[in-house]
């Protein structure tokens, strides 16, 4: 993990790291809770924040990350996780 890196702890078993530039235009919580449910779509932390920080198609080409902070950009990644999850990608 890079020192300048975020630690944020769901529970005792899973830890995402974010940088600060990934987190400063959105809350904690809100990054947070998009991290956990990409987890439990994805099945893996470490797909997870593939795709996370991956430009996405269906986002305009923007990460996940960089979407969640402009308007709207929370419901819309949400979207694209339930697009995922029920195999409409």
């Amino acid at each position: 993990m890079a020192e300048n890196q975020i630690l944020m702890k769901e529970s005792p078993t899973t830890v995402v790291a974010l940088s600060p530039s990934e987190v400063t235009v959105v809350s904690l919580e809100t990054a947070l809770s998009i991290a956990m449910r990409a987890i439990e779509v994805f099945g893996s932390r470490d797909k997870a924040m593939r795709w996370l920080r991956s430009p996405i198609p269906v986002l305009g080409n923007q990460t996940p990350l960089a979407e969640i902070g402009f308007l709207g950009g929370v419901q819309r990644v949400e979207n694209a996780l339930l697009q995922v999850e029920h195999g409409v990608w």
